[in-house]
């Protein structure tokens, strides 16, 4: 999918620093998410329409399991961003400040009266364990 620069951003976010960003439906909504390489946050906007993607509103989602994505992680890392069944999942890799290595982690984003909220996340999950599940329950 295009977009010009423009559709892409809200308020200050400088396009040439948008490193990934998918647009799909979520919580019944049309979303796109953004990351930016100045800021630690992952953006969800509420698009106007699939045509017009202007966003009408944006969150920034800054923090994971109540730590600052910027200051309580030595290293915080969103492999992908995919809408499954109408919900908005990320695959992320952090790295905690006491040296225990990496751990994988599936979030989902959580949408609080159409606003993108937190994120809920289980361990040792990954995005092939929603995609899985999601073909299970289609064929069955």
């Amino acid at each position: 999918m295009f977009f010009y620069c423009t559709q892409l951003v809200a308020d200050d976010l400088d396009c040439q620093r948008i490193y990934m960003a998918g647009t799909g439906e979520a919580a019944g909504k049309i979303r796109r998410y953004v990351l930016h390489s100045s800021s630690s946050c992952v953006f969800v906007q509420t698009l106007r329409s699939r045509v017009d993607g202007s966003p009408v509103y944006q969150d920034g989602l800054c923090w994971l399991e109540g730590k600052s994505l910027s200051r309580d992680f030595a290293d915080v890392g969103f492999n992908n961003g995919e809408f499954h069944g109408g919900k908005l999942y990320f695959e992320v890799s952090v790295t905690p400040r006491i040296p225990m290595g990496e751990e994988i982690k599936l979030c989902e984003v959580v949408f609080i009266n159409g606003r993108a909220h937190h994120f809920k996340c289980e361990d040792g999950k990954s995005m092939g364990d929603v995609r899985r599940s999601l073909y299970i329950d289609d064929y069955y």
